[in-house]
């Protein structure tokens, strides 16, 4: 098994893994911008008011989004957007530098987070969201009688067994469609999205307004609804010039298209959704992935590679590579920047307290809570 080693968050000089420097002058030009974005961030003094801990790596996490882009273009496109803002005014040029990144990581790499799915949930509606409960709401939008054909024609696509272990599905070998092989373990496997389900918008009626037509049966009122969609929109501008994928071809009932579902174990999936566990591509080989889990966790039936095959390429398609390629682009960013390691601090942090402290030493908690509703009016 591969992993990926984590350079210290303080230190993010080193050259960019992909990129030849004669053949790319704008995106050194905006790594020398990112350069002194840091500097200017590490000078910046902790009293009266400390900077907040997520800004602090808002260089590196706009560096690692160009080093991980999926293609050339979405690197050059993040070197563009980072040299686009206004030099005049040094101050203002460093706080649009940060808003920029934290724009990005509550609008592009959150999202992509399916327990930490960035549209808040009515009151009625439980915010962390199982897989159980995601099979329950993408059923309400399928017919009965298309209900578990998407799984049914992943498993025989995937040979009724997780892709990235081998473990075989539990239910198949009960069906009789396949028997156990040795040394394999029998576990109960899962339908996984790789681009979620909840960021698309399911279309009942066409005359109904886009608020209520997305939501009609989530439970969700209008305001919240319209808060949904324009988020969602904010999420699919991104990805339309970072991951060229098209929202047309997942809209709607086309979330559950068999090209973005593999089959993976229960615990492949929490990883595989919560951004730990990513593939990439071995180029020399056409659907041949390479599987990678931070070093954090182990999965001792982890494969250190995946050959995706099909008995009918129209009919069951293998995974689609664009889609994995933005996964994988998003998690190496979540995890090399550093700042998966820190939200999930904060976020343990706000779970475990009632209210701010009154000494001032949950301040790196409220200051995240603020970023993520000012990400949010900038997507609205």
């Amino acid at each position: 098994m591969t992993f990926y080693e984590k350079a210290p968050v303080s230190t993010f000089l080193t050259p960019l893994t992909q990129i030849n420097p004669d053949d790319h002058v704008r995106v050194w030009q905006a790594v020398s911008v990112l350069k002194d974005l840091q500097k200017e961030l590490d000078a910046r003094p902790t009293a009266p008011t400390p900077i907040p801990i997520h800004h602090k790596i808002s260089a590196r996490l706009l560096y690692s989004m160009m080093d991980y882009a999926p293609s050339l273009k979405a690197r050059n496109h993040v070197a563009e957007q980072i040299l686009s803002f206004n030099w005049s005014d040094p101050a203002e040029h460093s706080q649009q530098l940060v808003s920029f990144s934290t724009y990005i990581y509550f609008c592009l790499i959150q999202p992509l987070k399916l327990h930490q799915a960035m549209t808040p949930a009515p009151s009625n509606i439980p915010s962390h969201i199982s897989s159980t409960q995601s099979r329950n709401e993408i059923a309400r939008y399928l017919s009965p009688g298309k209900r578990f054909s998407v799984k049914a024609k992943a498993l025989q696509r995937d040979n009724y067994r997780c892709l990235v272990t081998g473990d075989i599905d539990r239910s198949s070998i009960r069906d009789k469609k396949i028997s156990l092989d040795d040394g394999a373990n029998s576990l109960p496997t899962e339908a996984a999205h790789i681009i979620p389900f909840h960021l698309v918008d399911f279309k009942r009626n066409p005359s109904t307004p886009k608020a209520e037509k997305s939501t009609a049966n989530l439970g969700q009122d209008p305001e919240q609804a319209n808060s949904k969609i324009k988020r969602a929109a904010a999420f699919w501008d991104i990805v339309s010039w970072f991951g060229n994928i098209d929202l047309e071809g997942l809209n709607g009932p086309n979330i559950n298209r068999l090209d973005n579902i593999i089959i993976l174990s229960q615990s492949a999936h929490s990883y595989f959704d919560n951004l730990e566990m990513w593939l990439d591509e071995v180029p020399e080989f056409k659907n041949r992935y390479k599987v990678y889990l931070i070093p954090d966790y182990r999965l001792n039936t982890l494969k250190p590679e995946v050959q995706f095959t099909t008995s009918d390429a129209d009919q069951l398609p293998v995974p689609n590579p664009a889609y994995l390629r933005l996964h994988a682009a998003c998690a190496k960013i979540a995890y090399m920047s550093g700042i998966a390691d820190i939200i999930h601090d904060l976020e343990t942090k706000m779970e475990e307290m009632d209210v701010l402290a009154a000494d001032g030493s949950s301040v790196d908690v409220l200051q995240y809570k603020l970023a993520a509703i000012a990400a949010a009016a900038t997507a609205e």
